[in-house]
């Protein structure tokens, strides 16, 4: 497979291309750069029909979550090609290997504090997805790119747009979600307090 340093230098830390793109050479992926997508941030797909391992990454995200949501699918190629399809999805086999791969940038100091502390305590329970851990979801928008915000810190009644274009209007919390209107159709939606939203005034 061909090296993908070049492209890794525009999306991860300088510190960590070395290694990631010895991974994606060793276990011959084909990753991919997606726009930015509101269910996921990355996705792994095992060999098949003679493709090699496939991986996706939103090309949206700043270097220290790109980095982190591109170990986390990773570790799924190398727990398939051990175990192939014996093994849980995000089983203890997961857990342990994408454990065993971020630690040395943590070791390195490749993240900022803020993003190593949250990291180290993901990774004591290690959900399937980052964006079950608020706490990680919260420090890493800290690095997003300016001109948006995780809407739990949009103030109420505020409007906001989304990567699609439509605009909402922040209601009240329903237990774990935020109820929101979209000013167009008029319907109401639930949201995730850590969705990434781009502010567009505040009443």
């Amino acid at each position: 497979m061909a090296s993908y340093k070049d492209l890794l230098k525009k999306y991860i830390p300088e510190a960590a291309i070395q290694a990631v793109d010895m991974w994606l050479g060793q276990y011959s992926v084909y990753l991919r750069l997606r726009s930015a997508r509101r269910s996921k941030m990355g996705s792994y797909h095992p060999p098949q029909n003679g493709h090699p391992h496939y991986i996706s990454v939103n090309q949206d995200l700043n270097p220290y979550a790109f980095l982190i949501i591109l170990v986390h699918e990773i570790a799924h190629v190398v727990v398939w090609d051990q175990y192939r399809q014996r093994v849980r999805p995000h089983g203890k086999e997961w857990k342990e290997t994408f454990k065993v791969l971020i630690d040395p940038f943590l070791e390195k100091g490749i993240f900022p504090d803020d993003i190593s502390h949250a990291l180290k305590k993901y990774l004591q329970k290690t959900y399937a997805s980052i964006v079950t851990d608020i706490a990680l979801m919260r420090v890493l928008q800290r690095y997003q790119n300016e001109g948006t915000m995780i809407l739990e810190d949009l103030p109420y009644q505020s409007t906001f747009r989304i990567h699609d274009g439509r605009t909402f209007r922040k209601l009240e919390k329903l237990r774990k979600r935020y109820r929101c209107q979209c000013l167009k159709t008029k319907r109401m939606y639930l949201f995730n307090p850590i969705a990434q939203i781009i502010p567009v005034d505040a009443m």
